[in-house]
């Protein structure tokens, strides 16, 4: 029993360091006043060995905001050269989103979207991750803008047309941001 726990113990221990080494900082983001962005959640730029190699979001929460059958949205994480920071397209990708879409081949931003926005339940919490192969010039310390887009994808356009966007702020590498 005490072998037990003395794992248990060295478990928790070893998952508590991780943490602490895969994320160097919590701070907050802006707070949203926009209808359309989540009211509530976090996201990181999560490193691995000293580089940026996943991009998460989890716990975004919408209050009541009226998306239509053509609406889109996107969550887009900007910086100026993208194949600075990682090889793209992403080596996989996850989200929570109603007709979740995925843009990691554009020069300035990595983006999860919604064709379905219409579907977000208010009140209810929405994960997603890429993970991706870090470039090898990434540099050693960087920002990137977190922004919250209203689109129209007029029935599955391959990237929506932006109509309203809302910048929270930026998250430096190895962050953990929330609002």
């Amino acid at each position: 029993m005490k072998t037990l726990m003395h794992r248990k113990s060295m478990i928790v221990a070893l998952m508590a360091i991780l943490m602490f080494v895969t994320v160097t900082s919590a701070s907050a983001l802006n707070t949203p006043s926009r209808g359309f962005t989540p009211y509530h959640g976090s996201t990181a730029l999560i490193t691995s060995g000293g580089d940026m190699n996943r991009i998460s979001f989890w716990n975004l929460v919408w209050q009541s905001y009226t998306f239509t059958w053509d609406d889109a949205w996107e969550w887009e994480y900007r910086w100026t050269d993208i194949s600075q920071l990682v090889e793209q397209p992403r080596i996989y990708g996850y989200s929570q989103l109603p007709g979740a879409y995925f843009e990691d081949t554009d020069p300035n931003d990595i983006t999860f979207g919604s064709h379905d926005p219409h579907q977000i339940v208010a009140g209810n919490e929405y994960d997603g991750y890429m993970t991706f192969t870090p470039d090898s010039s990434q540099p050693s310390l960087f920002a990137m803008e977190v922004e919250s887009e209203y689109c129209h994808d007029y029935g599955l356009l391959d990237d929506p047309y932006p109509v309203s966007s809302e910048s929270l702020g930026w998250i430096n590498k190895g962050d953990i941001q929330y609002w």
